[in-house]
């Protein structure tokens, strides 16, 4: 397949400190690859530096003449202007008429069950809700390469399924997907190469793998605790309650360490699907 992207011995530093070290990848036609890590390690500025948003220290990344990129964030700024608005207009950006955009505003928004909330100003929304704007952005336009930053962060069950059914057919017209997230299900249905951010490295590995290292903690917020944290933790909020993405090996410092910031234990899984 076509090449899109050569990354080369790729470094960045902030404020003195290695972030990422010496990281090596190829991005083709067609890809869909996957970041994983703990909160921290360095995925969101890899990204963004794939995208070209972010300068990086030493190292070279090559890109294809005329690449069409849209990099979708895990944080949305809370703008004043309504969803419907901010859609039609980088639908202009990418060059679509009106009515295409109108027709495309409407098939998208009810397919992430949000056809309600598209007349309400960026700011009032949902962050589940605010990334469901980020994705139906990214459909609107045809890109070479999309960069998705934990993009189910906050869905329901079947925003993510029709998620996964429009980035699988976007993969297939050629696509390349290049995506940092931690769900199993997300991996599991989308991505040919998963990469774990380890000592500020790309580590090779697979779903077996991560699934039988880690477990999911859920809390639910309690009485006001301490904000002192020792371990950077991998962990997603869920209504009012938060999912904890940990190792088995960190599993006992990460219980304590939410225990201590105010939050209360509500179950302790394997990480499976």
């Amino acid at each position: 397949m076509e090449k899109l992207i050569k990354i080369q011995e790729l470094t960045k530093q902030f404020a003195g400190r290695e972030i990422l070290s010496k990281i090596n990848l190829e991005i083709h036609r067609g890809d869909s690859i996957a970041f994983t890590g703990h909160n921290g390690s360095g995925k969101s500025t890899l990204l963004k530096m794939i995208g070209g948003l972010l300068p990086y220290d030493s190292g070279v990344i090559l890109r294809n003449k005329n690449l069409r990129v849209d990099y979708i964030p895990e944080h949305f700024p809370k703008l004043a202007i309504t969803a419907r608005q901010y859609l039609i207009h980088m639908g202009k950006l990418e060059g679509l008429d009106s009515e295409r955009i109108r027709k495309k505003i409407d098939s998208l928004s009810t397919a992430f069950y949000m056809e309600e909330m598209l007349d309400t100003p960026i700011r009032f929304l949902s962050k589940g809700t605010m990334q469901k704007v980020c994705v139906i952005q990214a459909m609107l336009g045809e890109q070479d390469l999309l960069l998705l930053d934990e993009p189910l962060s906050g869905q329901d069950e079947d925003s993510k399924k029709n998620f996964l059914s429009l980035i699988k057919e976007r993969i297939t017209q050629g696509t390349a997907v290049v995506m940092s997230c931690h769900e199993a299900l997300l991996m599991r249905e989308v991505s040919r190469e998963i990469y774990q951010i380890e000592n500020k490295r790309l580590v090779r590995t697979d779903l077996q793998q991560l699934r039988g290292a880690r477990k999911i903690l859920v809390f639910e917020k309690g009485n006001k605790g301490s904000k002192k944290e020792s371990l950077e933790l991998v962990r997603i909020e869920e209504g009012t309650k938060t999912k904890v993405f940990v190792s088995n090996e960190d599993m006992d410092q990460a219980v304590k360490q939410m225990l201590a910031s105010g939050y209360e234990i509500r179950g302790i899984y394997d990480e499976e699907e």
